[in-house]
């Protein structure tokens, strides 16, 4: 009898172990995504501080508007370097790694800016910024993506972007403050200080595991075939034209509104800055309802509202006089915009496996950084030849007609079962 309750001893404290262990197990595979949403705030609160007022920067030096958007033209050189590689590198190296490498390479950006403050010092400090932040935001994506549960992918990503939206929010306000009271180069200091601290947050991180499919040893070998492997899945490329868009008018949204609030309607940096930052929640707004959309509507769905939400804004932006104006035209058209911007990441990604999703996600944002490259180019030289209010009506135009080929391409790119 003595033996017998011994024996269902041993039973039972092995059961016991092996339910701590399965635990252990299942929180090394899925650790907590807390440390990835904090840094991906405070990291857009770095450089967000600079971006948005690089291009007034080197406007007030005499430039024309053109040459004022070169160095985020060189941000979007830098990020589509990066992401035409990531597709080897996402085999080669853990996301971790990779992500505080990239981080790293944006600090060397910043604080280049900060001791050369000088136009091209400039420009090519944007580069590094861009293949870094490109580093930081197609892994950062991954492992959140990843990190999500079954049928809560949607609301993962939404998550992550609400707190990327935080960095323009708090970024913006921060670097207009310190702009109009302490001048550029001190932004740029403190934004290179700022961006260390994600940095120190993650490193201990850099080798967790975050992917349960995830193999020990890691492919090292090129695998551009696994491009055209993804482009080969139904709706995939058109997501990845969405991609362009979203990125194109991320840099439309900024520029035109900085150039037209400070010139036109005359907004001192700091007052500016305090509309931009105030407009971000908007941008967040759109960023939570695109994630909880998609998982409930679909991302089709929020794709075509989020069109129109940002057409309508565009064409209400020339008639916005004033600070309160303009932050309630701003909102409004960055809830479309942060809408358009989840769902498409939401839907590619649902579209295919998890081993060849941190390839998608490099794909997806290669494509977008040509957006990013062209746009401020575009949309500088615009409003150098046909002004503000022709610039606004046709970039007011183009989201209507995005809007329309969702339509027809519905059935085609409607979320698939989420997959894992």
């Amino acid at each position: 009898m003595k033996g017998n309750w011994l024996a269902g001893g041993e039973v039972r404290s092995a059961i016991f172990r092996r339910k701590i262990l399965l635990l252990e197990t299942d929180d090394i595979r899925r650790p907590s995504p807390g440390p990835y949403y904090l840094t991906a705030a405070l990291a857009g609160i770095a450089v967000s501080a600079t971006n948005s007022f690089v291009p007034l920067y080197l406007s007030s030096l005499g430039f024309s508007y053109v040459v004022a958007s070169l160095p985020l033209v060189m941000r979007g050189v830098g990020r589509f370097g990066f992401d035409s590689v990531s597709i080897y590198l996402m085999g080669l190296f853990r996301p971790g790694v990779v992500l505080c490498s990239g981080i790293a390479v944006a600090a060397l950006g910043v604080l280049i800016c900060g001791l050369f403050p000088f136009a091209t010092a400039v420009v090519i400090a944007y580069f590094l910024i861009g293949a870094g932040m490109g580093a930081f935001h197609v892994t950062v994506r991954h492992i959140i993506f990843e990190l999500g549960k079954k049928g809560g992918k949607g609301k993962a990503i939404g998550t992550l972007s609400v707190c990327i939206a935080v960095g323009p929010a708090v970024g913006i306000l921060l670097g207009g403050v310190i702009s109009d009271f302490a001048g550029y180069q001190s932004l740029f200091f403190t934004s290179a200080a700022l961006i260390w601290i994600p940095f120190f947050l993650l490193y201990p991180l850099r080798d967790q595991k975050t992917d349960p499919e995830e193999s020990t040893k890691r492919k090292g070998r090129l695998q551009w075939g696994i491009a055209r492997e993804i482009l080969s899945v139904s709706g995939v490329p058109l997501f990845c034209v969405c991609s362009f868009y979203v990125f194109f008018y991320q840099q439309a949204i900024s520029l035109a509104v900085a150039f037209y609030a400070t010139d036109s309607v005359g907004l001192s940096l700091s007052i500016y800055g305090l509309m931009r930052g105030l407009s971000q929640f908007g941008n967040m707004s759109g960023r939570y309802l695109g994630g909880r959309g998609s998982d409930r509507f679909g991302s089709p769905f929020c794709l075509l509202t989020g069109f129109l939400i940002v057409g309508v804004g565009f064409y209400l932006l020339y008639w916005s006089r004033g600070f309160w104006p303009l932050l309630a035209v701003v909102s409004f058209t960055y809830i479309g915009a942060g809408l358009v911007n989840v769902s498409s990441q939401v839907g590619i990604m649902s579209r295919v496996p998890s081993r060849i999703r941190g390839q998608t996600i490099g794909l997806y944002r290669a494509v977008g950084d040509i957006g990013m490259l062209l746009g401020p180019l575009v949309v500088t030289a615009s409003l150098d030849n046909l002004g503000f209010l022709w610039s606004f009506t046709w970039l007011g135009t183009i989201p209507f007609l995005f809007a329309l080929w969702v339509l027809l391409n519905f059935p085609k790119i409607q979320n698939t079962s989420d997959i894992n």
